[in-house]
């Protein structure tokens, strides 16, 4: 954002009328002797000299730039839960809880490197692993236990629970797992469903949730499917890589990628599913309008609609390198003004990252003159120039203002204007600030 000269003269004038406050006091204080002069004339002298450099500051400045801040749109999965079985010939695991699931369309980013961790695909009855991006964590979801009766554990959404009524565990990020019947497992809980509870038949994993974020809908963290009392149907697993739940096989595992639990089996027949693997996303604008360049590095690199994605679906390193922006230039007064000719002062106090292809200034008759008009350009790139300007008509009020180009844009310091001599004049010189 900017703060204009208007705003900042405003302030000054604030400022000042404390200054002239203080001093009025002080000078009371000192007559009616209060205060001795060697307390009243240091506090005045600061205050004088605290006024200048304030001054300073707001009005030879033409403006004050804040960088604004990089955004990136960000999907982090844990990795899912493993589902289970049982020791017991007739009894069934419940589905594990999908991993945690977390979204932040305009996460804040700065120019380093940031480390990202993916939490790995388990085994059966495992708690599922976390995922990381800078702040963000998604936490594993919770697994099936293996013991009759014992409920689901908590995780990024709750495992369901065991044979004979077990209850399911709960989902901190996402939801909690279904209770399992006297013969069947609950369903692992999904990011945006409970899992089902179960009847003879496993409970139904819940769904995860849908994410734009790759360019195409993709639907992540889906619980799994409960395991069913032997012979009968398992719960099928939640949309969003739920592995199915089953009576008669061993369980499915949940979807690598998509942080999916796994399917609960019955003892009598097989094992559970394990988890599945999760997953980070970063997108930004490619125009660079987020603040990030696509110099950016790490994960595997698409592009669509607009966006640069970057998907990392095992342990990396996101470097986010800062898109260039515009140049910032200041007008300085004009000089050596005389009746044809003028030198031009200006400022690049910044390239905005991208390299200075000209810069100089730009002059007219009417306010906001730009590079379509008449313009007198210099060499250089960062820092202080003077131009000189020349073919100017005698006794002519002029705007000039500064302009520097990069890649981006071009960018143009406040107007200063002035005015020439009159033929055959001498070299004093006139100029008034807008």
């Amino acid at each position: 954002m900017k703060i204009n000269k208007i705003l900042t003269k405003l302030i000054l004038g604030f400022f000042t009328a404390i200054f002239f406050g203080v001093a009025s006091l002080f000078s009371y204080w000192k007559k009616k002797g209060v205060v001795s002069k060697w307390i009243a004339t240091p506090i005045l002298i600061a205050a004088i000299l605290g006024t200048s450099v304030f001054g300073y500051l707001t009005v030879t400045k033409e403006e004050i730039s804040f960088a604004a801040d990089a955004t990136v749109n960000t999907l982090v999965i844990g990795g899912g839960g493993g589902g289970n079985t049982s020791g017991g010939s007739n009894d069934s695991g419940g589905g594990g809880g999908a991993g945690g699931y977390q979204a932040d369309a305009a996460f804040v980013v700065t120019a380093q490197g940031y480390s990202i961790v993916v939490g790995t695909s388990v085994s059966y009855g495992v708690q599922g692993n976390l995922s990381s991006f800078s702040t963000i964590t998604a936490i594993g979801g919770g697994k099936a236990n293996g013991s009759n009766s014992s409920p689901g554990s908590a995780g990024g959404s709750g495992g369901g629970g065991h044979t004979n009524g077990g209850a399911g565990g709960a989902g901190s990020q996402g939801s909690n797992g279904g209770s399992a019947s006297s013969d069947a497992g609950g369903g692992g809980g999904g990011a945006t469903q409970v899992g089902a509870n179960a009847t003879t038949a496993g409970g139904k994993g819940g769904d995860g949730t849908s994410n734009s974020i790759s360019g195409s809908a993709v639907t992540y963290a889906g619980g799994g499917g409960g395991g069913g009392d032997q012979g009968r149907s398992g719960g099928a697993g939640g949309i969003g890589g739920g592995g199915a739940g089953s009576g008669s096989t061993a369980g499915t595992a949940g979807t690598n990628g998509l942080g999916g639990g796994g399917g609960g089996s019955n003892g009598a027949v097989g094992i559970g599913g394990g988890g599945g693997s999760g997953v980070v996303i970063i997108a930004f604008a490619t125009d660079g309008s987020d603040g990030v360049s696509t110099d950016s590095t790490g994960g595997s690199i698409t592009t669509s609609g607009g966006n640069t994605i970057h998907t990392f679906t095992s342990n990396g390193t996101w470097t986010m390198v800062a898109a260039a922006s515009a140049p910032t230039v200041t007008t300085q007064a004009v000089t050596n003004i005389a009746a044809t000719t003028a030198t031009g002062n200006g400022n690049v106090t910044s390239d905005g990252g991208a390299t200075i292809t000209e810069r100089g200034t730009v002059i007219g008759t009417s306010t906001n003159p730009t590079t379509a008009g008449t313009k007198f350009t210099t060499s250089g790139t960062t820092g202080a120039f003077t131009t000189s300007m020349t073919s100017l008509d005698p006794s002519t009020h002029y705007y000039v203002r500064a302009y520097a180009i990069n890649s981006v844009n071009t960018s143009y310091g406040a107007n200063v204007e002035f005015d020439t001599l009159s033929a055959g004049s001498g070299g004093n010189m006139f100029m008034m600030f807008d």
